[in-house]
């Protein structure tokens, strides 16, 4: 039951960030910092219980979690270097470091479909940005249950 709660909460905080993101290109640090401990929070039921053995151990979680944000931060950083411009956006790799504390590695592919399926619907609609929100919350939440169904 606990798990439902944990994984509701997670859903309910992507939602949210992801219909902001949508309408004024921005994701609240709260709800990072709500799916960042959620996510621990999760991990942590998961070693205790032993349940979702699908899903990475609480140390591996939060290494990809800390390795998701710096190589976010030195990414868009060098973007921004070269082009003078917003890539990304730091907001959305807070967001993707959060989803990495409950996710662990399954946070790779899961970026890579949001970032083409997101790149492709703004090319579709021959848009030069899109919010990447959305996307990443849609990746996340189907890796979240391949994982947990694997």
């Amino acid at each position: 039951m606990l798990y439902l709660l944990l994984a509701c909460g997670l859903g309910a905080a992507g939602v949210f960030a992801s219909v902001r993101d949508a309408r004024t290109r921005t994701i609240p640090n709260a709800c990072c910092g709500a799916i960042c401990l959620l996510g621990l929070a999760l991990c942590c039921l998961r070693a205790l219980t032993g349940a979702l053995p699908a899903l990475p151990t609480p140390i591996s979680c939060a290494t990809v979690a800390v390795a998701t944000l710096l190589l976010g931060v030195a990414a868009e950083g060098a973007y921004r270097a070269v082009s003078g411009r917003v890539g990304l956006g730091l907001g959305d790799v807070k967001y993707m470091a959060a989803w990495a504390c409950a996710l662990g590695w399954w946070v790779v592919p899961a970026l890579a479909a949001a970032c083409l399926s997101g790149a492709l619907y703004a090319c579709t609609r021959r848009e030069r940005t899109f919010a990447m929100a959305p996307w990443l919350t849609l990746a996340f939440a189907c890796a979240f249950v391949v994982a947990l169904f694997r």
